[in-house]
């Protein structure tokens, strides 16, 4: 950690917190409001990131499928580094469903404005995810999950845009055991 030699008595301050209301048995709204403020570091950020999302569980075809739309803003602001502030605003949209046993397809796509401080350039980045998760109990303590994700970004020639504008194919496997609700090892 570097202190900023202009701010002495400065304080860095990092907060998230979330919260989640129950609308209704099927639907839910959840809300995030993350602040980062490093005035006591070398180089000061002041970061404000709001998202929003409606989730709602829908019967289809004897299947429960699961929707969400969602949208976000975020601030990011330097006090010697203004080539890298900008103004992020996104909607977000996606679902999942049940295919067989505990094996899950899922679908979501995200759209961004990215408003660049400096240049006044506007770029709108773009992702869509799409994949299968499988998740399983092997007993009381232990359980199972695996997923294969396909990523496509598109219009990433942005400044400061926050995706690298690749398409990858990712997969994961994973493993953990919970004896009692104190502890997971995973």
């Amino acid at each position: 950690f570097m202190p900023n030699p202009e701010n002495e008595d400065a304080v860095n301050v990092d907060f998230s917190t979330t919260v989640n209301v129950p609308v209704s048995h099927t639907d839910r709204l959840s809300t995030s409001l993350y602040y980062i403020d490093t005035s006591a570091s070398l180089s000061p950020q002041n970061s404000e990131r709001f998202n929003s999302t409606y989730t709602k569980r829908l019967r289809l075809a004897q299947r429960d499928l699961t929707a969400f739309v969602g949208a976000g803003q975020q601030r990011v602001r330097y006090d010697s580094l203004s080539s890298s502030e900008f103004d992020r605003y996104s909607l977000s949209t996606g679902f999942s469903i049940p295919l067989v046993g505990h094996l899950d397809y899922f679908t979501n796509y995200e759209y961004s404005w990215v408003y660049e401080e400096q240049s006044g350039d506007l770029s709108t980045p773009n992702v869509m995810n799409a994949g299968l998760n499988y998740n399983t109990r092997l007993t009381d303590a232990w359980s199972m999950s695996s997923s294969f994700i396909y990523r496509n970004e598109e219009k990433t020639e942005g400044t400061n845009s926050f995706l690298a504008g690749e398409d990858s194919t990712t997969g994961s496997l994973g493993a953990a055991f919970r004896p009692n609700e104190d502890f997971e090892f995973f």
